[in-house]
């Protein structure tokens, strides 16, 4: 997925551990301790690898400041490489890491995917070389494709104002133009895209990845790129910690 990963500090209570094991079957391929020297022993032997940090809510609110100067400093991180997991925090915990400068959560309920798209936007908060254009949300869209020859369905598991990727059976060869059909907020969305690239017939990546394709919107209306920002910024709201603008500058999801 990304040149760097992600070092989970967990609690004595390995409340994380099923969280890891998630991230690895998306791979993703997290450095994982339950106590402060193993986490630390990990933050300075792989600091040039890791490249975001997590922790369960509690624990990073019980020991933010320690968090801070033990282990992001030691790796070199900013605070909004941080994301908290598990159990939602009251409104006063919400603006304490705000606070800090703490920008996403990924609180109950919540999946792997979901939790695996939050890290790659901590990612890109210590390596822009690693954040795209626009960042692709995790979703579960049914899509009627066209191509010159046929119609099929398939799903879409990313989005953003861009593009996608479109998980099928049969994945077309790069260059490939198509027409993509599919309702977002019981709204009915047209565009035009053409595949960039795809995995092998059977998957790929080793395994992680269902067969498919990437692909770019090349003809989308204003109006519906509308209609999908919008979309993509209410998901967004869901984990926002910091005030809504200074995310969406961060994330760039409200760029071309």
């Amino acid at each position: 997925m990304y040149e760097r990963s992600v070092l989970i500090f967990d609690d004595s209570a390995c409340a994380l551990g099923d969280t890891s094991l998630g991230l690895i079957a998306l791979g993703v391929n997290p450095y994982y301790a339950n106590n402060l020297d193993d986490a630390m022993f990990l933050a300075g032997e792989h600091r040039q690898r890791i490249g975001a940090f997590a922790a369960p809510t509690s624990l990073l609110l019980g020991q933010l400041d320690l968090v801070r100067k033990e282990l992001l400093a030691l790796i070199g991180l900013p605070v909004s490489c941080a994301v908290p997991i598990g159990g939602t925090p009251s409104a006063e915990e919400r603006a304490r890491l705000a606070a800090a400068g703490v920008l996403w959560g990924a609180f109950e309920p919540t999946n792997a995917r979901e939790l695996r798209f939050l890290l790659a936007l901590a990612l890109s908060q210590a390596d822009r070389k690693e954040a795209r254009r626009e960042p692709r949300f995790p979703v579960n869209l049914k899509v009627d494709v066209t191509t010159d020859e046929r119609t099929f369905r398939a799903s879409l598991t990313d989005l953003s104002a861009s593009g996608g990727y479109l998980a099928a059976r049969s994945p077309l060869k790069p260059g490939t133009r198509l027409a993509l059909v599919f309702t977002l907020d019981d709204r009915r969305v047209e565009v035009g895209a053409e595949v960039r690239w795809r995995t092998a017939l059977d998957g790929g990546f080793a395994g992680w990845l269902d067969a498919g394709m990437g692909v770019e919107f090349t003809q989308i209306a204003y109006e519906t790129r509308a209609v999908v920002r919008r979309h993509l910024n209410a998901m967004m709201q869901r984990f926002e910690l910091a005030a809504p603008d200074a995310t969406r500058s961060a994330t760039g999801a409200g760029g071309a």
